[in-house]
């Protein structure tokens, strides 16, 4: 196996053995116990808890074997469909925008949400939005996020990608797959996957969210993402 493709592996969240995988069912212990200390007592009234989960797909969730999944029913939202999670399996699906949940009421759903997507949103103005919008249609919220400066991009997964100025970016995902992405088609392709991708970092996080508790997962010494909640 060649080294990039075991970089790949071990940075693939979907991969079982990976460090990824195990970084992320890290952090979903936390959502766990934060999403327990709230809920437990209505859990153990036989209630039933609404999670919106922007930007989420049912893969996640079972990938994570959510302990509390017989107990929630969890709406997935996002921009374009995503496949349809099963019948009768307490999740449904709708396509809105993150920044504008126009169809949705305030505090219609107990608990929001979300994983590494405000950074695919847009600027930080869209992002502003976004956070807005968490904070009006949920009770509650958890929402993780990349560091924009733990020193490899986790998208591209290339050293210090996301301070390379924007036409060198588009320069290299035209020529090269990074991490992954595939190589772009044309010029305009690639500054459009070059400029999707806006990471943040704590002084971002904590002007979005200043009311909330903000941890930092730590990963050979540095902070490699955020776990925003309140």
């Amino acid at each position: 196996m060649k080294i990039v493709d075991i970089i790949r592996y071990q940075a693939d969240s979907h991969n079982d053995g990976g460090i990824a995988n195990g970084l992320r069912k890290s952090r979903m212990k936390i959502f766990e116990n934060f999403f327990g200390n709230l809920y437990n007592y209505r859990i153990e009234k036989g209630e039933t808890i609404h999670i919106l989960d922007v930007g989420g797909s049912y893969n996640f969730w079972k990938a994570m074997d959510f302990c509390y999944i017989s107990n929630v029913e969890i709406t997935l939202l996002n921009i374009i469909e995503e496949s349809r999670p099963p019948k009768n399996s307490g999740f449904t699906s709708v396509i809105a925008d993150a920044t504008n949940m126009i169809d949705i009421k305030d505090k219609e759903y107990d608990f929001v949400f979300s994983n590494s997507c405000i950074e695919h949103v847009g600027d930080m103005q869209c992002m502003r939005k976004m956070a807005e919008e968490i904070k009006r249609v949920g009770c509650h919220y958890f929402l993780q996020t990349p560091n924009r400066y733990f020193p490899i991009e986790p998208h591209f997964l290339f050293p210090l990608f996301q301070f390379f100025p924007i036409k060198f970016r588009a320069l290299f995902i035209r020529c090269f797959q990074l991490g992954f992405w595939p190589k772009g088609r044309n010029w305009e392709e690639s500054l459009k996957i070059a400029n999707e991708i806006k990471l943040l970092s704590y002084k971002d996080l904590r002007s979005l969210f200043p009311e909330a508790k903000i941890d930092k997962e730590i990963f050979l010494g540095f902070t490699k993402s955020f776990m925003v909640y309140k």
